[in-house]
């Protein structure tokens, strides 16, 4: 399933091939299923409406690029949608409307060494389609329309997998494999859309929002502290979060969600996350949610040549089930 979503974009604010491909392998294992305004998909599964309910959130959307201007002499100027370093860019293939660019830079005998001392912003690049003139690029491709990276989900190693935008595609795929299964509680799982510009699709989706717990899955990158040492770190099993940014967790649900992982032999690594995420909006909307954040280790998450490992997928699943059923069935 990873590879097919590898096959499928969701730049943020257009995020709807991937929200399709979701809704559709979904949709027999729910109570109901609907998109709001803003595109995030909901799905329930109700148990009981006496019981409680928890929620599940994850992303969708992925960096993307978004076209400003054709040039006279065929090149694409653009801006970059949501969280992707611009140093990263040049050399980079695109897609647009199904036409495949290469993403550009000044040759650097061509530079002045100013130029060359400062880092590189998108303003400084193009996009290459291998059009001769305005007129035959404006036959593929408009001002407005977006752009995807291409980089094809590889295997390789122990367990490794590379692509682009791993953090919400696993937790898709983790968040689909939930509702496979059945609890003893209700399940509100949301996909949102926007994580890369500021969370406005969780935001609106949680708005006035009360659950008995929500689970937030997420990829983390590993910090390299001081010392040397990565952490998180790839095949070090699920991560789980004590501190994001300045949201801190509730004690006594870690320290059970910990417990868990040990009765079951599921490996887990603490972390704290230099940055809050989408929990933030379950926290401040006044419904005293309850919160918590688990994922994986992603390594490089701001390029589009994204690792992480099979193994900690693996413990992501068995850690989020185990979490649910506790909280949910207590």
């Amino acid at each position: 399933m990873i590879n097919e979503m590898f096959n499928l974009y969701g730049i943020s604010g257009y995020e709807k091939p991937l929200c399709q491909y979701i809704k559709e392998r979904i949709k027999p294992y729910c109570s109901d299923i609907w998109t709001d305004s803003m595109g995030n998909l909901h799905a329930e599964k109700i148990a009981d409406k006496s019981k409680k309910t928890l929620m599940v959130g994850t992303y969708m959307d992925e960096p993307g690029v978004i076209i400003t201007k054709i040039c006279d002499d065929g090149y694409l100027k653009f801006e970059t949608v949501g969280r992707i370093k611009e140093e990263f860019l040049p050399s980079t293939k695109v897609n647009i409307n199904g036409k495949t660019g290469v993403i550009s830079l000044k040759a650097i005998h061509l530079t002045t060494k100013k130029e060359r001392e400062v880092p590189i912003k998108a303003e400084q690049l193009f996009i290459d389609i291998g059009a001769d003139n305005k007129e035959q690029a404006k036959k593929s491709v408009q001002v407005g329309d977006y752009g995807y990276f291409l980089s094809d989900a590889v295997e390789f190693g122990d367990g490794f997998i590379k692509g682009r935008a791993l953090g919400g595609r696993i937790g898709c795929l983790v968040a689909m494999d939930i509702l496979k299964k059945d609890y003893n509680c209700n399940l509100h799982i949301v996909f949102a859309v926007q994580r890369e510009i500021a969370c406005r699709g969780m935001k609106t989706a949680l708005w006035d929002k009360s659950y008995d717990l929500c689970i937030f899955l997420e990829g983390y990158k590993s910090r390299l502290w001081e010392d040397g040492e990565e952490l998180p770190k790839s095949k070090d099993g699920a991560v789980l979060v004590y501190k994001s940014g300045d949201v801190v967790f509730e004690k006594g649900i870690l320290e059970r969600i910990i417990n868990l992982a040990k009765d079951n032999s599921i490996p887990v690594q603490k972390i704290t996350a230099e940055k809050a995420g989408q929990e933030i909006f379950a926290e401040d909307n006044g419904k005293n949610n309850r919160c918590v954040c688990m994922g994986v280790a992603v390594k490089y998450p701001e390029t589009i040549t994204q690792i992480a490992n099979k193994k900690d997928i693996e413990s992501l699943k068995l850690l989020a089930e185990k979490t649910i059923r506790e909280f949910g069935e207590e």
